[in-house]
């Protein structure tokens, strides 16, 4: 599998679970369009895919590569909205994505990056390890 191929397996497993649940709520993802943040209401996700990694994990002929990295969630609330939502949309997303195989691509445990605010939002960051094997 390569790098479009786990990428397009993650986002389309997002777009699916978040959008059954969280139809009001958008997601973004990284680099696609430009972001009016005064447009998004009051919550949004943000979601970029990091790759960290590719090596080889077997001796083979026609030896197996693995590609990893994070799926990085982040959720936004606007400031002054308390933290009970982020923290909602954040347990969601956890149980979407821990210990899940979506098409080839493996997820492990989540964990917590990043907090703080920005643009009059509060955010609070989930990274979900992925990887994924191929044959080359």
């Amino acid at each position: 599998m390569n790098m479009e191929g786990i990428r397009t397996a993650l986002i389309t497993a997002m777009d699916f679970n978040w959008g059954l649940t969280h139809p009001n709520i958008q997601v973004l993802y990284e680099n696609t369009i430009p972001v009016n943040l005064d447009a998004l209401g009051g919550a949004f996700i943000g979601c970029e895919i990091e790759f960290t990694a590719a090596t080889q994990v077997s001796l083979e002929f026609s030896p197996t590569y693995r590609i990893s990295g994070y799926m990085v969630l982040t959720a936004f609330l606007k400031e002054g909205h308390g933290t009970k939502q982020i923290y909602e949309h954040l347990d969601y997303l956890f149980s979407i994505f821990q210990h899940k195989n979506f098409a080839g691509v493996h997820t492990g445990t989540p964990t917590f990056g990043r907090t703080g605010q920005h643009n009059n939002f509060y955010f609070v960051e989930l990274r979900v390890p992925f990887w994924a094997d191929s044959n080359a």
